[in-house]
């Protein structure tokens, strides 16, 4: 499927790939973006039944757990708890799960960093991690 990433029809492109069940994100990425209040959280509400809010199951609770036992011996407590507080975790958890690849826009740190990154925490579990241009390039969208 080529599409053209034109801002108006970037949307159109999310909404196929959500209805061909290419893409879809933890029910814990909904809430954090609803909470915000913005105009992406608006939007965000009218796909939650499109696979912008996959439940959470006892599997990938059980995927959390390990996560977050890693994070918190690998990371001092601030990073730790930072990066535990938010959605990220999940994020990995669900890709562990459904055997799928995470995306995120964070940048690679190297093995000494100090603060917990969605592709190094990726990394240690043995889950690919791209950015969304990649995954955007991958469905042969023109960008």
């Amino acid at each position: 499927m080529a599409v053209s990433c034109r801002p108006h029809l970037f949307g159109k492109l999310i909404d196929q790939l959500l209805a061909d069940k290419i893409i879809g994100t933890s029910e814990m990425v909904y809430r954090e973006i609803v909470n915000y209040g913005s105009e992406l959280g608006q939007w965000i509400k009218t796909r939650k039944q499109n696979g912008l809010c996959i439940a959470i199951n006892p599997d990938v609770e059980d995927h959390y757990a390990k996560i977050a036992e890693y994070v918190q011996s690998r990371y001092d407590n601030p990073n730790a708890n930072e990066f535990l507080r938010g959605a990220d975790g999940w994020i990995i958890a669900h890709a562990i799960h459904s055997k799928s690849i995470a995306v995120s826009q964070e940048s690679q740190k190297h093995s000494q960093a100090k603060k917990a990154r969605i592709p190094d925490v990726c990394d240690h579990f043995n889950v690919k991690c791209i950015k969304l241009i990649d995954m955007l390039k991958a469905q042969d969208a023109v960008l």
